[in-house]
């Protein structure tokens, strides 16, 4: 039976967390503070590979199967001990926001990366309070750190399709 399409489709899920864990007190504050930062309504979905017996996953297999699993328009990888200090969610859909203006192409985006094989850009607060935080950001960047990055799903090769019935 064919079924009428009246408006384009909206994935449910805005942003998928997706980490692999190796500690599990230091992944629940992980968790709490995206909670406190606004990541914590129904459009948000938490995604975790437990590696705390063992390395179930390397980081390559781990993170891909949790990409395959992820249901959001945005993926958010990183590491199990990020904590959310002063910025959250609507921090996050500005500086997204942004990033569309700038490139609507825009596949991935980080808190640190590589500009070029001698220069890296960063914008990370320590816990110790100290902000590294580099001039003229958002940039193009060739490599991104690891321990925090956004992926747009539309991006996928094989985007992830999720269904409501």
């Amino acid at each position: 039976m064919p079924t009428k399409i009246e408006r384009p489709f909206q994935a449910p899920i805005l942003f998928s967390i997706c980490t692999l864990v190796t500690d599990e007190p230091q992944y629940r504050n992980m968790c709490l503070s995206f909670n406190r930062g606004g990541f914590d309504g129904a459009d948000v979905e938490f995604l975790y590979i437990d590696n705390s017996k063992g390395n179930i996953f390397e980081a390559y297999a781990g993170l891909n199967c949790l990409i395959s699993h992820a249901r959001g328009r945005y993926l958010i990888l990183c590491h199990q001990d990020v904590v959310l200090m002063k910025d959250g969610r609507e921090a996050l859909l500005e500086c997204l926001h942004e990033l569309d203006r700038l490139n609507p192409a825009w596949a991935l985006a980080g808190n640190a990366g590589g500009i070029d094989h001698r220069r890296s850009v960063q914008k990370i607060t320590h816990s110790d309070g100290i902000e590294l935080s580099s001039e003229g950001l958002p940039r193009r960047a060739v490599s991104l750190d690891e321990n925090f990055i956004v992926m747009r799903s539309s991006s996928l090769a094989y985007p992830v399709v999720t269904h409501t019935h």
